[in-house]
């Protein structure tokens, strides 16, 4: 059992930085670096110089919203949204969450030039920001685990920062796209979000419990779903406090219901609704009678537990590449398989044991170590990264890009098993 003078301790190193050896950050800094610059070729498609080359349907949505933010409006121009928008009332909105647009309202306080040409810049940070969070999860891992830094082991932390920036997180630089970069951006924040309740774990003051709050608010308005699993890592966490100091406990109920409301007020202002999407309001079900109706027979919901065997069993498929002839010499193997109920589309896409084998059984091996060393409280992370999952497994759609939704579930475990093993 963890001691209060371990405690101390922990968060003593914390505040120092002497959690990681100097030799720990050169090699993580290096690899983080390498990861990166392979992620840069890929998302410019080997081109450097086409870094800023516009981004074409889609990389200027978060654009768009931020000039709407600067006019005082909600609403984006239907000609920008095409059939990725929900026609309300007259009025064209988008769903995506409103942080990366007002991480854009620098450029779109001088115009349009800059609308559709940043998002490879914005992924490029984003996959180096991940880098740098995944060396933190192991540093602070280890010390919640009070788990001694061995010189002799510095590799562990470049390592686990190698397994998972080249499992399906890699895969999102083959397209320039909003549905991309809010994927790795979210997975990013849920990070974020990760390593700040653990610092305010070791060290419960008022600044690191206003970075856990501030992470979780940025994960719910960048993608929803992702961020639900945030704020049950953070309800659970203060649970924990219960029977230490109950003041973060009802500080970390409290936060969690302000940002949830925050959504939700968000969601009925756009969309009349308090959670769900109007999936027969948006215009490309507007335009195709058998998407129309597809929604009609499914309560007008992206969304339904009769979907979790074919995405379940497609995102687990041990089968899901082929061979070919043609340079990488591999591909998508065979599409998902509908299991009692008809999905509304479905692209081609591998899965978690093909593109994240390294990070699966890192993880199976972490969830021994949680079991053995009966951590509970680390059992909070692996409800927020299920809670996480759940949206995507249960929407009607199969997509490469979703197996990035489900890696939190896993992460935490896979970072445990390389300090512990």
């Amino acid at each position: 059992m963890k001691t209060h003078r371990d405690t101390v301790r922990a968060a003593s190193l914390l505040r120092s930085g002497v959690g990681a050896t100097e030799s720990e950050r050169r090699l993580a800094h290096r690899v983080s670096i390498a990861v990166t610059f392979i992620f840069l070729c890929v998302v410019t498609s080997w081109r450097p110089h086409r870094l800023f080359t516009f981004g074409g349907f889609s990389s200027n949505f978060y654009d768009a919203q931020a000039a709407a933010f600067l006019r005082g409006e909600l609403h984006v121009p239907a000609d920008v949204a095409g059939i990725e928008g929900f026609l309300i009332d007259g009025k064209t909105y988008l769903y995506y969450g409103p942080f990366l647009s007002i991480a854009r309202l620098p450029t779109a306080l001088f115009g349009s030039w800059a609308d559709g040409r940043v998002t490879r810049l914005s992924m490029i940070i984003g996959f180096y920001v991940m880098c740098c969070l995944l060396f933190r999860l192991v540093v602070q891992l280890r010390q919640v685990m009070n788990v001694d830094v061995v010189d002799s082991e510095r590799w562990r932390p470049a390592f686990f920062i190698v397994v998972v920036a080249t499992s399906p997180v890699l895969s999102l630089g083959g397209d320039t796209s909003v549905y991309y970069e809010t994927e790795l951006w979210a997975f990013v924040f849920l990070l974020l979000t990760f390593t700040s309740l653990l610092a305010f774990i070791t060290s419960p003051t008022q600044r690191n419990a206003l970075i856990v709050v501030l992470a979780v608010l940025i994960t719910v308005h960048t993608r929803a779903s992702i961020g639900f699993g945030a704020l049950a890592a953070l309800v659970l966490t203060g649970i924990y406090f219960w029977n230490r100091d109950r003041k973060w406990t009802y500080a970390s109920l409290s936060a969690s219901l302000a940002v949830f409301a925050t959504h939700v007020a968000l969601n009925y202002a756009k969309f009349g609704t308090l959670l769900n999407l109007p999936g027969e309001k948006q215009v490309l079900t507007l335009l195709d009678p058998n998407r129309a109706q597809w929604f009609a027979d499914h309560n007008n919901s992206f969304f339904s537990l009769s979907f979790f065997p074919t995405t379940l069993f497609h995102y687990l498929r041990p089968d899901a590449f082929a061979l070919e002839r043609l340079v990488p010499f591999v591909r998508f193997g065979a599409e998902a398989r509908e299991v009692g109920v008809d999905l509304e589309s479905y692209t081609p896409s591998s899965s978690l044991t093909v593109s994240a084998t390294a990070v699966l059984l890192l993880a199976c091996a972490g969830l021994v170590q949680l079991l053995k060393k009966r951590n509970w409280l680390l059992m909070s992370f692996l409800v927020g990264g299920l809670v996480a999952a759940l949206p995507t497994l249960a929407i009607g759609f199969i997509a490469q890009r979703y197996l990035v939704d489900l890696l939190p579930v896993f992460v935490v475990l896979a970072a445990l098993a390389v300090i512990t093993i």
